[in-house]
């Protein structure tokens, strides 16, 4: 639409400038391929940033979009996919989830509650240009 069209070009010119998913928080897992914590000679990929924050945070939308999904998997609990116009943000890491698919949300409104297991609490954000992954350091604020 040409509504979601514009929010993509808005979306875009905000690099740099989104705010961060939580209050509070501490990237702890890069982008791209880094090395196993543990296993010597053994890489991990990740899609995403990995943001420490405390327990019971409000997960945050970054820009104005549209709800397209909520997924679970056991690995990574529930999640939230929004669609920015050609842009997606991708926020998974939550224990409870406060809007559904079809739901227009803005800058800042909670999606949901992170995730707390045994001894941390982790939410996950990607961002993609369609197909596209791109590393959410470079977008949110410094």
């Amino acid at each position: 639409t040409p509504e979601m069209a514009l929010i993509g070009q808005n979306f875009a010119s905000n690099k740099g400038r989104l705010p961060w998913p939580v209050e509070r928080g501490t990237i702890t897992g890069k982008f791209g391929t880094q090395p196993h914590a543990v296993l010597k000679n053994v890489t991990v990929e990740n899609n995403g940033i990995d943001i420490t924050t405390t327990a019971g945070a409000a997960v945050r939308c970054l820009f104005d979009g549209e709800v397209v999904n909520i997924i679970f998997n056991p690995s990574f609990q529930k999640g939230v996919i929004i669609k920015h116009g050609e842009y997606y943000t991708v926020y998974t890491g939550l224990t409870s989830v406060s809007v559904k698919a079809g739901d227009k949300v803005s800058t800042k409104q909670t999606i949901g509650t992170a995730y707390t297991d045994d001894d941390r609490t982790e939410v996950h954000l990607e961002i993609w240009k369609n197909t596209t992954l791109l590393d959410p350091a470079a977008w949110i604020s410094k």
